[in-house]
């Protein structure tokens, strides 16, 4: 059994290249990748392909995460000259058969009714402004199934309070109308809330909001497992989705595989990855800038960057890159070719490449390589040596070939780029 669904690419994020670039060798068409170097001497790699799931990879889920905290962030900033920032907190009932999409869905139109009312009820009372808001969608499971809940932050005009109103005061308004609201929508639905389960406060600063709705709790989770450690736990008796997915890696790599506990498990993340494929995890409304993009100052220097491409020194085959990117490899190719001088970093590339067992026939100088005699190769042998290890990988099953990427994200995430 697969842990991605059906028309999930998540399996190819940071092992292929995209945008058809070939170069022949051995008769044939073989699609590459660039490995190019900054001014300050730092290897990237150019043109892997990446598959964007904010809720499924290790690689492209932390670095998405990031951008949109960064953004959540200057938002926060930005608005916090004018406006409270409240923190809240949104749940509803659920039992252990119950179906993630069901509840998740529940979730969701609760949470869109609460808003619709408070923002038409402080428009009636106030006429200037209105509350804007951030929401994310996170899940964890436990014995009462699967929970997902909601952290939002509303955000208030400063306008409508005199000045001598009180934090405290604001803060107890606020908790009391989200309770208020949220327990009264759920009922229509339905569903009876215990108020325990919901709240609301004051944000203490844009940092702290931000790391409310945009937690790192994937960058967390990868950075871990990838070092060996133990991830903390949601809750005593719960999981996050990512460390359902790091007990059936373990399971995997003790040859447990088949064992019934990690069948439940698989069975739960192929639930998890059908309920969330195409739902945001992070929205705001439409008065808001959350454009989901890096946002920086720009300089003279930031601009001849963009202007100027980074000098690739090598080209290297796809099956290559799913070898070492598999393998855990990359970060020691990539080291071992910054610490050496510029006239050495193609033939740097192809020696470490082979330390870790990368054929060096999956290589080709770039335009920025010094030029360099290598002997002729045997590319069919190569390729099909690739191809076998990247089988082997596969083999060991798709929980642990899926943390090996891990290592990857937690390289790029330290200064290193890939795109």
């Amino acid at each position: 059994m697969r842990l991605a669904p059906e028309g999930h690419n998540t399996r190819k994020c940071l092992t292929a290249a995209s945008g058809g670039r070939v170069f022949q060798a051995g008769g044939e068409d073989h699609a590459f990748v660039d490995i190019a170097f900054s001014h300050d001497g730092e290897a990237s790699v150019e043109g892997a392909l990446h598959c964007d799931s904010t809720w499924q990879c290790p690689v492209c889920g932390p670095r998405i995460w990031q951008r949109q905290r960064e953004v959540v962030l200057g938002e926060l900033r930005r608005m916090s000259k004018t406006h409270f920032v409240v923190m809240v907190l949104g749940t509803i009932p659920h039992h252990s058969r119950q179906p993630l999409e069901e509840t998740q869905e529940r979730l969701l139109g609760v949470l869109s009714k609460v808003l619709a009312d408070i923002r038409r009820k402080t428009r009636k009372d106030h006429d200037e402004g209105s509350v804007s808001y951030i929401r994310a969608l996170e899940h964890t499971h436990g014995r009462a199934g699967w929970h997902p809940h909601i952290h939002g932050l509303l955000l208030v005009p400063r306008a409508w309070y005199d000045e001598d109103v009180t934090p405290d005061a604001i803060a107890a308004e606020w908790r009391l109308r989200w309770c208020t609201t949220w327990t009264a929508k759920a009922a229509l639905d339905g569903l009876a809330v215990d108020a325990r389960a919901i709240g609301a406060d004051l944000a203490a600063d844009p940092d702290a909001a931000a790391e409310y709705v945009a937690k790192a709790e994937l960058d967390t989770a990868a950075s871990e497992i990838a070092l060996g450690q133990d991830t903390k736990r949601a809750g005593e008796q719960s999981r996050t989705p990512f460390e359902i997915l790091g007990d059936i890696a373990r399971r995997d790599a003790a040859g447990q595989r088949f064992a019934p506990e990690n069948n439940r498990d698989i069975r739960l993340w192929r639930e998890y990855a059908l309920a969330t494929h195409k739902v945001r995890r992070i929205s705001g409304s439409q008065d808001l800038d959350l454009a989901w993009r890096k946002k920086r100052e720009k300089t003279e220097d930031s601009e001849a960057e963009e202007r100027a491409p980074l000098p690739v020194f090598a080209h290297l085959a796809s099956r290559g890159l799913g070898y070492l990117v598999r393998g855990g490899h990359l970060a020691t190719v990539f080291d071992a070719a910054e610490a050496v001088p510029v006239d050495r970093r193609y033939r740097t590339l192809v020696e470490a490449g082979e330390a870790v067992g990368l054929r060096r026939e999956l290589w080709r100088p770039g335009p920025a390589a010094h030029p360099t005699d290598y002997p002729t190769c045997d590319w069919a042998a190569a390729v099909d040596h690739a191809e076998s290890l990247a089988c082997a990988y596969d083999r060991e099953g798709d929980a642990e070939w899926l943390w090996r990427q891990v290592r990857a994200a937690v390289f790029c995430q330290a200064g290193r780029r890939v795109r």
